[in-house]
């Protein structure tokens, strides 16, 4: 059985359990939904601890994070695009150029 079967197959049982009677009641309590919200919260602080590390030790071996190639992407496509607008002879965009449009080839300060 393959991990999506698996997870669909979870996931169904899961929904049958919490409509069940007992299964209300449970999570209708207080002190249930104090401990959820607990369980919740530091589920969240571990995972943003987890992204934090994972970004410093991306910087300190210099290597690109997702969020870099994402930016890197949408630069390229803006060069792409100002690219094909000078070799169709078209007119510059109007209004005030990006930071990256701006600068002249290869002085770009994000690159």
């Amino acid at each position: 059985m393959d991990i999506e079967k698996l997870k669909a197959r979870a996931l169904e049982k899961a929904m049958k359990i919490a409509q069940s009677d007992s299964a209300q009641q449970i999570m209708a309590d207080e002190r249930f939904q104090r401990a959820f919200a607990q369980v919740f919260e530091s589920s969240m602080k571990a995972r943003d601890s987890i992204e934090k590390t994972r970004r410093d030790l991306a910087h300190r071996f210099n290597l690109a994070t997702e969020d870099d190639l994402r930016d890197m992407k949408r630069k390229l496509e803006r060069l792409e695009r100002r690219l094909e607008r000078q070799q169709e002879g078209g007119k510059p965009r109007r209004g005030r150029p990006s930071r990256s449009e701006a600068a002249p080839p290869g002085e770009d300060e994000d690159a």
